[in-house]
């Protein structure tokens, strides 16, 4: 494995960074353990190893590339559960516990994400964490940000109620994106 030139805050989270997390693995896909992160200046660069992970909070439907490149300390925020400094609550989803997906499915064949968070200067930081609904599961020609699965026809979401389901490659455009929004007015059945 090689070692990197990073700042010192970095060598104190070193053993943790570089875990590999079994839960976040899907056994479907055939990706390496880690992956070196290239910069976004500069791809000849690696910035860091990180773990891979396949499974990545749900921005909701705003584009991922608005938030890149934006000034520190201003906020990127996105109508899913997940978003920069993101403090969801359940109250929050008033589109419904049950309608609403927090986590997705994201295969490698596109590039690698991770759990560790969001890499300053990295390539398409953001959608190494984090996933939008702009293009159905397994799109052929979706980009990074898009979620995929390495099973015949669809890709696993994990919903606001804890419930994990199977959402398939065919499913409407207009109720898979609405999967994605916390509070995006759609009709909440629960009971």
């Amino acid at each position: 494995m090689v070692d990197y030139e990073l700042p010192i805050s970095d060598l104190a989270n070193r053993q943790a960074r570089l875990q590999s997390l079994a839960s976040f693995l899907c056994p479907s896909d055939s990706a390496d353990l880690f992956f070196d992160l290239r910069s976004d200046h500069s791809p000849k660069t690696v910035l860091i190893r990180l773990p891979t992970a396949n499974y990545v909070g749900v921005f909701g439907t705003v584009e991922l590339d608005e938030c890149e490149g934006l000034l520190v300390g201003t906020i990127c925020r996105g109508d899913g559960a997940f978003y920069h400094l993101s403090e969801t609550r359940f109250r929050d989803f008033t589109d419904g516990l049950s309608h609403t997906a927090i986590v997705g499915e994201r295969s490698s064949r596109k590039g690698h994400s991770t759990w560790m968070g969001v890499v300053p200067g990295g390539e398409e930081a953001m959608a190494r964490i984090l996933g939008v609904t702009d293009h159905s599961p397994n799109y052929e020609l979706g980009h990074l940000d898009d979620f995929r699965g390495e099973h015949p026809g669809g890709a696993n979401f994990v919903f606001g109620d804890g419930s994990a389901r199977f959402v398939p490659n065919d499913i409407d455009a207009v109720v898979y994106r609405a999967s994605a929004t916390i509070n995006g007015g759609e009709l909440n059945t629960e009971r």
